[in-house]
């Protein structure tokens, strides 16, 4: 009877000892992963230190390797990062790349997501940026025909950068792009806003899919975007960015010298075929006038007779309009009769607003805001023409900082602590082709290289960038 006793209570024992083996094996931490080790299957491992990759790892599928906020996992040139199972990059955490990833299933980041130069990362899962994370890329991305990109957090393409998607990437709500490298949308790709897109000045986007800004997105195009091949471009973003039509982009634009005139009605009949040969490189023209008779704007009576001339014989052009309005309202009634002369003609040069009478006006900086805000949202590049003491005296500070300026002065070049960018210095010019006097001016930035490059004036896109 007492060894059956004891043979109960061994098994007892045994048993407890069994139920805290199991709690205890059930409560065990996730696995400090060491960054040698090779990851296994239905297994959650934990990166708390800077591991650099010895050897090409591969997170298999079913296993979930966590960097926490102390974790960096570093990819070096030569090796790779396959990630078939489920990578998770926590606020703090980083992945750095100077070799391969190639994520076949996902990876979240709250973190930093880094990829320098010579790296290369594909995406055939998802990649989801969270709220709190950041992809860096200074490299090659491809999301293939099965990935996808998610952002809630902040995309940096810099300007060594190549993303090029056959896929899909998603812009969400909060989320924020930004563009100063080379984009791709393939023929299946396409590219969904529903947050932030900068495309900045130095930035391209060559569009073969679909590009979709939603209602309520910000879009600011500063760089170039061409839609080529059947691309398609949905544009319903409420909030856009018009810096690309201030003198802001000129600023970092190389200084040049190139030599033109403008005309009007007054110069009468010009021998275009001669004009085009006599070594100037624009012409400036005048498009139209404000109401002066009760009878509304209209139109320059050779304008259309120059402009198509001009075309013709291949000419760079810009074209300007003088203007009577008194009111913000009647500048904006101008600049829209201006914007339907412009129609089907190739403008290379700004569209200007010439300003020289202050009679009765009493605020000309309104007047002029209200008239090349019309300019710039019909997609043309806005200029102010006038002669130095009228902008001196008469313009903002603000309205001359922010819009290209053309100045008269002359004989004597304009010292002014505002820059300019087209100087008219002659009325009495004479030149091949005309008969009677000319204005002379110097324009002090290559506009037809600038303007296209921006892909303002609706002049043609670049041609595409090929993918490398």
């Amino acid at each position: 009877m007492r060894l059956f006793r004891y043979i109960l209570i061994i098994i007892a024992i045994i048993s407890i000892a069994g139920c805290f083996a199991f709690s205890a094996a059930a409560a065990m931490p996730d696995s400090q992963w060491n960054g040698e080790s090779r990851l296994s299957v239905n297994r959650n491992y934990i990166l708390n230190q800077k591991t650099v990759l010895s050897s090409d790892l591969e997170v298999p599928e079913g296993a979930y390797l966590v960097l926490d906020r102390f974790g960096e996992l570093v990819i070096p040139e030569g090796l790779s990062l396959t990630v078939k199972g489920i990578i998770s990059v926590e606020n703090g955490g980083t992945i750095t790349n100077y070799g391969n990833i190639y994520i076949d299933g996902s990876v979240s980041v709250n973190g930093n997501y880094i990829s320098e130069d010579g790296s290369e990362n594909e995406i055939n899962g998802e990649l989801s940026i969270n709220r709190e994370g950041n992809l860096h890329l200074t490299s090659k991305l491809t999301v293939t025909d099965t990935g996808v990109l998610d952002t809630e957090g902040n995309l940096t393409f810099k300007h060594d950068s190549l993303v090029a998607n056959y896929g899909n990437i998603h812009i969400q709500s909060g989320g924020e792009a930004i563009n100063s490298g080379r984009m791709i949308i393939a023929e299946n790709g396409s590219f969904q806003c529903r947050g932030s897109l900068t495309n900045e000045r130095k930035g391209t986007i060559n569009n073969y899919g679909s590009i979709t800004l939603e209602k309520d997105s910000f879009f600011a195009p500063m760089g170039k975007l061409a839609n080529y091949s059947g691309g398609v471009m949905t544009d319903d973003s409420t909030h856009k960015d018009w810096s690309i039509y201030t003198a802001e982009i000129l600023k970092d634009e190389e200084e040049i010298v190139k030599r033109g005139i403008d005309i009007s009605y007054a110069q009468g009949e010009i021998d275009w075929e001669t004009l085009s040969k006599s070594g100037i490189d624009f012409v400036l023209m005048r498009c139209g006038r404000g109401d002066i008779d009760g009878t509304g704007p209209q139109a320059d009576i050779r304008f259309y007779e120059n402009i198509e001339a001009a075309n013709r014989y291949g000419m760079d052009v810009g074209v300007y309009f003088y203007t009577y309005a008194e009111t913000p309202a009647q500048a904006e009634r101008e600049a829209e009769f201006m914007l339907t002369l412009l129609e089907g003609y190739t403008i290379t040069y700004p569209v200007i607003l010439d300003m020289e009478e202050s009679t009765r006006r009493k605020d000309m900086s309104n007047i002029a805001e209200a008239f090349l805000e019309v300019v710039a949202e019909g997609g043309y590049y806005p200029m102010l023409y006038s002669y130095q003491s009228m902008l001196d005296d008469h313009f903002s500070d603000e309205i001359k900082e922010k819009y290209a300026i053309w100045i008269a002065r002359l004989k004597h070049k304009p010292e002014t602590d505002y820059d300019y960018q087209i100087w008219q210095y002659s009325h009495d010019g004479q030149i091949m082709g005309i008969k009677g006097d000319v204005d002379f001016d110097t324009a002090y930035r290559d506009f037809p290289e600038i303007l296209r490059d921006y892909g303002l004036n609706h002049l043609p896109p670049l041609e595409p960038v090929e993918e490398e």
